[in-house]
């Protein structure tokens, strides 16, 4: 089964190395009135480290994780944001 043949054109285009679509997430998270402090994403097959390094480089996260799939795959990035509670 071909995945092209079911999915809209818009899900499967990433852009020249794939990554346009995490750079527009990303640069959409910033634009929220209240900043998430929980990212989660799914990537492709060897998308997990750049992804991992573009949230490490966006600076306003404080802990990046990359956890495999059960076939052993780094597929998912997990992004913390940790924020300082003032007493």
């Amino acid at each position: 089964m071909e995945v092209s043949r079911y999915e809209p054109m818009l899900a499967l285009d990433g852009g020249e190395d794939g990554m346009m679509p995490y750079r527009r997430i990303l640069g959409q998270l910033e634009e929220f009135d209240m900043r998430p402090s929980l990212a989660a994403f799914e990537c492709g097959l060897g998308q997990a480290q750049e992804l991992a390094r573009m949230l490490e480089e966006a600076g306003r996260w404080t802990e990046v994780t990359i956890m495999k799939d059960f076939a052993g795959i780094d597929r998912h990035v997990f992004a913390v944001r940790r924020q300082r509670i003032d007493s």
